[in-house]
C-alpha cells in the first residue's frame, strides 16, 4: 500500500496544480472567452452569454478554491501526515462526481484511503533510505 499511498499523493499534486493553472488562466482570459461568445453566437444567443460568463468564472473559482486542499493532501500523503488522510478522503469524493476523469481516480483514492493497511501505513510510516551511491 506504501506505492499507492505515494502514487495517490502525486495525483492529487497533479491534478490540484492543473485544476488551479486552469482556473488562473480561464479568469485571465474571460473577456476574451466572453467577446468569443459573442460574436460566434445569433443575437437570440447573445442573452445567454452573461450567464455563461457567470457560470465560467464560478467554475474556475470552484476549481481554484478544490486545488487547496487537493494539493495540500498530495504533500501530505508523501509525508505520510495523519492529517492528510481526512483532507484526502472529501477530495476524493468530490473527485468520483468529476465524470469521466475524476471517477476513477476518487475510487481509487477511496480504495487507498479507507484500506485497513494504509491506517496502519500512517501509525508506523515506512522509513525512507537512501540507496547507495554506485562508486
Amino acid at each position: 500500500m506504501d506505492r499507492h499511498v505515494r502514487a495517490l499523493g502525486w495525483i492529487n499534486i497533479c491534478a490540484g496544480a492543473g485544476g488551479a493553472v486552469f482556473g488562473i488562466l480561464s479568469l485571465l482570459w474571460m473577456d476574451r472567452i466572453v467577446q468569443l461568445l459573442l460574436a460566434s453566437s445569433s443575437r437570440r444567443l447573445a442573452e445567454t452569454v452573461p450567464a455563461s460568463a457567470t457560470y465560467l468564472t464560478l467554475l474556475s473559482a470552484v476549481l481554484l478554491i478544490a486545488a487547496f486542499p487537493a494539493v495540500l493532501s498530495g504533500v501530505g500523503l508523501l509525508r505520510y501526515a495523519e492529517w492528510a488522510r481526512y483532507i484526502a478522503i472529501p477530495v476524493a469524493l468530490l473527485d468520483v462526481l468529476a465524470v469521466p476523469i475524476g471517477t476513477p481516480i476518487g475510487l481509487y483514492a477511496l480504495w487507498v484511503l479507507l484500506s485497513e493497511e494504509t491506517e496502519y501505513l500512517f501509525l508506523e510510516p515506512p522509513r525512507r533510505t537512501r540507496a547507495a551511491a554506485p562508486r
